[in-house]
């Protein structure tokens, strides 16, 4: 059986050169999807509990150094109707105000005790009689709180745990 060497080498170096440009397309090809997976999943918040329908968001998710979670959020709606058609709000009363200014009060000293001062920047002279609020308090200094300004359509989020 004679062998042609040319014609053999010849295969071998189609075969390489098929390799050397195929690797790059397969590899261009898995970036690509996985960057266009990615920018899909980073569209949404990692907070499933925020209602959807919000065109832009801003988190801020982090531990502190007591070992306790500090999770902030600003959600950002066209309107109210979005975020109202969950039962779970209740209208801020005159009463209501200052509990929450001290819970957004608690968050601002915690942010800053941790250097994240530049996470947060809510003000809490945005809070009014009119405005939407969910608490839930778990303990002493523990709890989730989202509270929807009417004004700007927006829907602040902390949550301490």
């Amino acid at each position: 059986m004679d062998i042609d060497v040319k014609k053999e080498t010849k295969k071998l170096i189609w075969i390489t050169l098929g390799l050397l440009f195929s690797v790059p397309f397969i590899v261009i090809t898995f970036i690509i999807v996985y960057i266009v997976i990615s920018g899909i999943s980073s569209v949404y918040s990692k907070n499933a509990n925020v209602p959807k329908g919000y065109y832009d968001f801003y988190e801020s998710l982090g531990r502190n150094t007591n070992g306790n979670y500090l999770d902030y959020g600003e959600y950002y709606y066209k309107g109210a109707s979005t975020v109202l058609k969950d039962d779970i709000y209740q209208v801020v009363k005159e009463e209501d105000i200052n509990k929450i200014k001290d819970i957004f009060t608690n968050v601002k000293e915690l942010m800053k005790k941790e250097d994240r001062q530049k996470e947060y920047d809510f003000d809490d002279t945005v809070i009014s009689k009119g405005d939407y609020f969910y608490l839930n308090e778990r303990g002493k200094h523990k709890y989730i709180i989202y509270f929807f300004d009417m004004d700007s359509n927006t829907l602040y989020y902390v949550n301490l745990k």
